[in-house]
């Protein structure tokens, strides 16, 4: 099938990848083979093996993504962080490409736009923690009062999916935690309906921006942000397995593909 190619404006791309499905030694090593030193260096310096391969398998996954849009091998991709961690294309100049990336035990996220500012949180639901005890920290009154008026089901999936639109947030502001979580409310409605809130401590207006909520796989929840002038993009969701065949011959299988109602009303 052709390679997709995010065409105009508005069409957000994610693609996602189970790193247990790259365990084959072929295709660690293709893996591999498009690292840079220091991208091989940071993978090895974590302690558990696990968080080793999915920081492979996570970086992997960009590098052979970007290369499914632009012309450039996937090894050939040098990237900039930002003050506060946040990376970006350094080179080739010139690109439209925006992207970044998030990941859980089990699952990776790369999203990918043109032009505008784009952020992503994954988060498995199934982890074991205590919502309101987290909430009280990040969370503004108004979203702990709604939270605590939940049953404890309900109250788990809405604050995973609140802490996922703030991530994704202030990941796309390039902030992240230099900006206080509190600083950006997120009212859940009907029918997914996300309406932001920003005080004044976040400088910046909610109609700039255009928020989405998926359900990626069971079990886990996707957050998108995006300062697109509050338009509703069309969103796209892919399946890979990075490294498994040759860089630049991969075809990816369409994983699922949607068009979201406008949720930022």
């Amino acid at each position: 099938m052709p390679l997709p190619s995010p065409g105009k404006q508005g069409r957000i791309d994610i693609w996602l990848a189970r790193p247990e499905s790259a365990r084959d030694a072929a295709v660690l090593r293709r893996c591999k083979e498009i690292l840079n030193p220091q991208e091989i260096d940071s993978c090895a310096a974590y302690h558990r093996e696990a968080d080793r391969h999915r920081a492979l398998v996570s970086r992997a996954l960009l590098r052979e993504t970007l290369s499914r849009y632009a012309p450039v091998h996937p090894g050939d991709w040098e990237f900039v962080v930002g003050a506060h961690g946040k990376p970006a294309i350094a080179a080739p100049a010139g690109l439209r490409l925006r992207f970044n990336l998030s990941h859980t035990g089990s699952l990776v996220a790369c999203v990918l736009t043109l032009d505008d500012e784009i952020g992503v949180d994954l988060e498995d639901t199934t982890r074991v923690l205590d919502p309101l005890e987290l909430a009280e920290r990040v969370f503004s009154p108004e979203e702990l009062a709604a939270l605590q008026s939940l049953a404890p089901q309900p109250r788990r999936q809405r604050f995973f999916e609140n802490w996922t639109l703030k991530e994704a947030y202030l990941k796309a502001r390039g902030l992240g935690f230099a900006l206080a979580p509190q600083s950006a409310r997120f009212d859940l409605g009907e029918r997914g309906r996300v309406r932001a809130n920003f005080t004044p401590v976040a400088e910046d207006l909610p109609a700039g921006w255009w928020f989405a909520l998926l359900g990626a796989q069971p079990g886990h929840v996707i957050a998108l942000a995006t300062r697109n002038g509050g338009q509703a993009a069309c969103v796209r969701t892919f399946l890979a397995t990075p490294g498994d065949t040759q860089a630049g011959q991969i075809e990816p299988r369409l994983y699922a593909e949607s068009r979201l109602p406008d949720l930022l009303r």
